[in-house]
Parts: structure tokens; C-alpha cells; sequence
């Protein structure tokens, strides 16, 4: 009897059918745990963990995802800042050249590491929080102390970024760098490096 409602039941052709494959998770929730343990354990600025949150599970409305969706509204890729590529997420947060720019002039003013030179391995510090890039046991500063520096980093790139966008003005370094210095003031004084006042900014 049993058989027979199971022959019977009104969804027995769907019942039949053959199971589809598990479908493929964004590349975001396939992070490692750790990295969302590192993450949530650091004590970024508030207006740091949207932006980095965002770009960790893809989520940024950079020029060429909106242009993708919607052409109408967002009619070129390209960069809004400096105009000469398209704008990704990479794009956006490191490799533009006004970026590129501000990562170095803070790098500098605060004493961080040469090493910070390349665009890649500040974006690998970003996504995925390498260590052997990150880690500055010869200036005292902590793995911690080094991600939430980057947080703040993040924070006023996307609140400039914006306000550039929004009120169409241009991208000053100078005045960045004199944000980045403000808003994170408290923070950035409890770093161990010392900070270098003598750096320069051109643009």
C-alpha cells in the first residue's frame, strides 16, 4: 500500500527525478573561518567594516558592476576618480593611481615597511589577510595593530571616494591623508612606530 501512494502521489514525477548537483557557493562564503574569526576579533573603526565587509563577500558597487546592470543609469566602467581603467573592486580600493598613492603616503607617514610598495600584496592583505606580508615584529607593531591600520585605510578611501563621486569634485591626496590623520587620530596614536612628519605629499 504504501508503494502504491507513493505511485500515486501528485508530485511523483518530481519525486523521481534525479537530484541536481549542489549548487556552487559565492567565492566569498567559501573563505576559511579564520578569516572571518580574524576579522570579526579586530577593533577597526565603525565606518571601516562595512566597506571591508562588502569587499570580503563581493558586494562593492564599483563603475563597472553598475554599468553592467544598468548602462542607462552608470554609462561608462571606468573609473570616476582618474578616468583610465575600469573600475573593480581592485581598482577601486588599491590600484587606481590616486589610491596607490594614498596606501604609499601613509605607509610612509606612519613608518611602515617598504614592503607595502606593490599593489598586489596590499590587496592581499585586504581579501585575505596574509601573514608573511602583514606581520612588522621588527617595528613592534602587531598583526592586529597592522589589519586595523588598513581598516582605517579603507574607511577613508570609501567615505572620499564617495564624496568625490557624489559632490564631483576631484581627488586630492593632500586632503586624504589630512582625513585619514583626523578621523583616526586616536587610533593611530597608539601605534608603536613613530610617526614620520616629515613626509610629503604632491597630489
Amino acid at each position: 500500500l504504501g508503494q502504491l501512494r507513493f505511485l500515486w502521489h501528485k508530485d511523483y514525477d518530481l519525486l523521481t527525478q534525479p537530484r541536481h548537483l549542489r549548487l556552487a557557493l559565492p567565492g566569498s562564503l567559501l573563505l576559511q573561518p579564520q578569516y572571518w574569526q580574524t576579522f570579526c576579533s579586530l577593533t577597526i573603526p565603525p565606518m571601516a567594516f562595512t566597506p571591508w565587509f562588502r569587499l570580503l563577500r563581493g558586494y562593492i558597487p564599483t563603475a563597472a558592476l553598475q554599468h553592467a546592470r544598468n548602462p542607462s543609469l552608470t554609462t561608462s566602467p571606468l573609473c570616476r576618480l582618474c578616468q583610465q581603467d575600469t573600475e573593480t573592486s581592485f581598482h577601486l580600493f588599491v590600484n587606481c593611481p590616486l589610491k596607490i598613492n594614498f596606501w604609499l603616503s601613509i605607509f610612509e607617514r606612519y613608518s611602515l615597511p617598504g614592503k607595502f610598495l606593490t599593489a598586489d600584496e596590499i590587496w592581499s592583505v585586504l581579501t585575505s589577510f596574509v601573514p608573511n606580508i602583514y606581520c612588522y615584529s621588527c617595528t613592534g607593531t602587531t598583526d592586529t595593530d597592522a589589519l586595523c591600520f588598513f581598516g582605517a585605510g579603507i574607511s577613508t578611501i570609501w567615505k572620499y571616494r564617495w564624496r568625490c563621486v557624489f559632490d564631483d569634485i576631484p581627488w586630492y591626496t593632500t586632503a586624504v591623508v589630512n582625513s585619514f590623520d583626523l578621523e583616526h587620530s586616536g587610533f593611530l596614536s597608539t601605534l608603536p612606530s613613530e610617526r614620520k612628519l616629515s613626509s610629503t605629499i604632491d597630489t
